[in-house]
């Protein structure tokens, strides 16, 4: 069980969403990590079906894509701006939706009530859908995606807007789902996937930057953390030279975390990576790679000697 994607393009007139991707998802929880813009949801929605492909291969569980009927009915697919009949209850709408996915009754009633108890939406059966919280809702978006019982899952920025006791019980849900199902989480809080996934994927423009385990990434970022105790005026002057990614402190002394190629202070020491600082020194990389080649290549194609 896994979903495998080859040299995956995506254009949109001139402008490339996704260029040359490469990617194999398999069963259990996998993170898809970007800033806004970076091509996530176009990727979901590739996978879903939703959208076409300019160039490449995707293939869901020895289905490619372009068989599409095939494809949905191993999906479930909760998007990031989900809504569901407002002026329905959340049982009539599930029910509703059972119909529409050609379940008979019998087996309707039984999913319902299986699949609301693992949300932990049981009472909630005859409320009307806008009479839901925000973590209820997106509850209900879970259960609309798992009511077929798909092999896979797909969710697109889950917790946005959610406060933390929502996002820790989405996760933990989520986590359960992906015990015998593949569930592709995307987000850009890295909270969400250092809590959740194991193995991870990140994008940066509709390029692929890294892909493997949580851990080789913190790794990568290993002896390029710092922290260092300075006074307050010192602290704007090291935001503009280097990468900060924690200021705290009182007056005029503040504890500032950074990143940096070696020591960049004196008084600075080197302390372990967490997720957050690993993924942006990964993206810190990619910025750096960016600007040495525009400065070999130009805007022509065409290398020439930088002096």
């Amino acid at each position: 069980m896994e979903i495998i994607i080859k040299n995956l393009t995506k254009k949109f007139g001139d402008k490339i969403a996704l260029d040359d991707v490469s990617l194999v998802v398999g069963q259990g929880m996998f993170g898809l990590l970007g800033q806004n813009g970076a091509g996530k949801t176009t990727l979901m929605r590739i996978i879903t079906t939703l959208l076409n492909k300019t160039a490449g291969e995707v293939i869901v569980c020895g289905i490619p894509v372009e068989k599409s009927g095939e494809v949905r009915r191993m999906i479930g697919y909760l998007p990031q701006d989900f809504d569901l009949y407002p002026d329905m209850r959340v049982g009539e709408a599930l029910d509703y939706l059972g119909i529409l996915s050609g379940m008979n009754r019998q087996t309707r009633k039984g999913s319902i009530r299986r699949i609301l108890r693992q949300v932990n939406l049981s009472d909630c059966k005859n409320l009307k859908v806008k009479a839901l919280s925000g973590g209820m809702k997106r509850r209900l978006g879970i259960a609309q995606a798992i009511l077929h019982n798909p092999k896979v899952l797909i969710v697109d920025e889950p917790t946005a807007g959610l406060d933390p006791e929502e996002r820790i019980r989405f996760r933990n849900l989520l986590s359960e789902l992906a015990k015998d199902r593949i569930v592709m989480l995307s987000t850009h809080i890295v909270e969400d996937i250092q809590s959740t996934c194991e193995n991870i994927a990140i994008l940066d423009q509709g390029k692929l930057i890294y892909q493997g385990s949580i851990q080789e990434l913190m790794t990568s970022a290993r002896e390029h953390v710092f922290t260092a105790a300075v006074n307050k005026d010192a602290a704007d002057a090291i935001k503009e030279q280097y990468l900060v990614t924690g200021l705290t402190g009182y007056g005029n002394e503040i504890n500032i975390r950074l990143l940096a190629e070696e020591i960049p202070l004196e008084e600075a020491v080197v302390c372990e990576p967490t997720m957050e600082d690993a993924y942006m020194y990964r993206m810190q990389q990619e910025k750096t790679k960016g600007e040495h080649e525009s400065k070999i290549f130009g805007t022509g194609g065409a290398a020439h000697e930088v002096h």
